[in-house]
Parts: structure tokens; C-alpha cells; sequence
């Protein structure tokens, strides 16, 4: 699938000692590759964290907002 090996190209990147920023709206993918994380919206930084802290904080969001 290309996503993975997407990945699996940055991934290579990464080990070669270079750090990739990475702007992207699919968590799935972001979650595996990124550490830390930052969540924006309009130009904030709403939160920070590793994939973990990302995904117990958007779990209260979810609460929160009913979404």
C-alpha cells in the first residue's frame, strides 16, 4: 500500500540522522511515525505530547464535544 511505504521512506530518512516535519491530517500515520506530536488549529498549538498523551487528550475532546 503506499502509505506504508510512504512511512517506510521516512522512516529511512530518519534513521540517516535527518528530522522531517511533517504536516498531515491522517493521526493513523502521525501517531506511528512522529514523537513529539503537536496538535494545531488555526495557527495554536492546542497539544503536545507523545502518541499516547495525543490519543488519551482527543479521547476527552471526543467526550467533551460529543463528536
Amino acid at each position: 500500500m503506499l502509505l506504508e511505504e510512504i512511512i517506510e521512506r521516512i522512516w529511512e530518512i530518519n534513521r540517516m540522522g535527518i528530522t522531517i516535519l511533517i504536516i498531515e491530517h491522517n493521526m493513523e500515520m502521525v501517531m506511528k511515525l512522529c514523537s513529539p506530536i503537536m496538535v494545531m488549529s488555526e495557527g495554536s498549538i492546542l497539544m503536545k505530547g507523545d502518541a499516547d498523551q495525543i490519543r488519551y487528550y482527543k479521547r476527552l475532546l471526543e467526550d467533551y464535544f460529543g463528536e
